[in-house]
């Protein structure tokens, strides 16, 4: 089958692809809600910066659009070496990052790598970020090596979820003798100051106010003195309060609340795409913290996915002790490097994944 690239560089270009792309991700291999049209627009929106937009389109000769790569030009410096790239639109906030590909088009990804390999004096390096491990992606890796480009991966971490296929009795049963006696005691303890419950935000008329309540309640914790809170930088900050607004009327939004004698003491931002449900932001009142309300929130959360048919829960981040309280089951998330025969290109992969390791193991023996 024949295939046609063309390249989105323009916001009005973007808008006209809005309906190709929803269209394209109901059939796609990938679904997440971070692939979403209305997400990569907001994420555009608030943290773009001044990258310039660049979107790879891949269309059948009927027209149709088969993948779709959302990418940005950019620049990445090692040891103050400045290097062109195609980067993927993400941060911290973008949690999982993958193209858009049609069930049985991956041919296209060839011809894709074809056009983007010509592209050469573009860029030095392609690098993906956020990529959840899938035997998906090694059809993009295989695809680009088609084209005489080499691939180097990363692995930033790992990234826990919940599998419910068994349901809540037998998940909850899973969990040590000792996680179990605690949480009950500390709701016991909890309960001594006061009427104990949960509630869950998701339209469109509470949703500013619940968000506002969350960002209120994060500040107050560690986060908030350590500068790491939403609220620590209104970029993030709008970023989330007008993302309760979108996901509210996409009918995604997940906002819950652990609220003790009418004031709310710890929240679970969260957002579900299909049967699946992914946590963006969790945080808790210090002044409570010896009652482990975070705990006690993601008790009330999790037993109402299984009451709700939602089959995963997606914690998103690193890993921690609290998230290892309630799974052992992680993903690998890593970053992809793509590099051309050219000069520069061979220079960064010689830095990055030669010199730049060699140093840090010399380091390390040093001491």
């Amino acid at each position: 089958m024949e295939y046609r690239i063309e390249e989105v560089r323009t916001t009005a270009g973007l808008t006209a692809l809005r309906g190709e792309w929803t269209d394209l991700l109901n059939r796609s291999v990938f679904q997440s809600p971070f692939l979403t049209y209305e997400w990569f627009v907001h994420w555009w929106t608030h943290f773009s910066d001044d990258h310039d937009l660049c979107i790879f389109v891949a269309r059948t000769g009927q027209g149709r659009a088969v993948v779709i790569l959302p990418l940005m030009e950019a620049q990445l410096k090692i040891w103050g070496l400045r290097f062109r790239a195609l980067l993927s639109p993400t941060n911290h906030h973008s949690n999982f990052f993958c193209y858009l590909l049609e069930t049985d088009q991956s041919p296209a990804l060839v011809a894709l790598w074809s056009h983007i390999a010509m592209l050469k004096r573009r860029w030095d390096t392609v690098l993906l970020q956020e990529i959840p491990a899938s035997d998906d992606i090694e059809l993009f890796v295989k695809a680009a090596a088609q084209n005489g480009i080499q691939s180097r991966v990363w692995n930033r971490g790992r990234s826990a979820y919940i599998d419910f296929s068994s349901g809540w009795d037998p998940f909850w049963k899973a969990r040590t003798s000792k996680f179990r006696a605690n949480l009950r005691n500390r709701r016991r303890r909890l309960e001594r100051l006061g009427s104990v419950s949960c509630r869950t935000v998701t339209d469109c008329d509470h949703a500013e106010t619940a968000v506002v309540t969350a960002l209120e309640i994060e500040a107050r914790g560690w986060k908030g003195a350590a500068g790491s809170a939403m609220t620590s930088h209104p970029q993030v900050e709008q970023f989330y309060l007008r993302l309760a607004a979108i996901a509210a009327r996409q009918g995604w939004l997940r906002l819950s609340f652990l609220n003790v004698d009418g004031r709310d003491i710890a929240f679970d931002y969260s957002v579900q795409y299909g049967d699946d449900l992914y946590c963006l932001k969790i945080g808790y009142d210090p002044e409570f913290k010896a009652f482990s309300p975070g705990q006690l929130l993601a008790h009330e959360v999790l037993k109402r996915c299984t009451e709700s048919g939602v089959k995963t829960y997606e914690f998103l981040g690193e890993m921690s002790v609290q998230k290892g309280d309630w799974t052992s089951t992680s993903r690998a998330i890593n970053w992809f490097y793509f590099y051309h025969p050219g000069v520069r290109s061979r220079f960064h992969r010689l830095v990055k994944f030669g010199l730049v390791p060699w140093i840090k193991r010399i380091q390390q023996r040093q001491g």
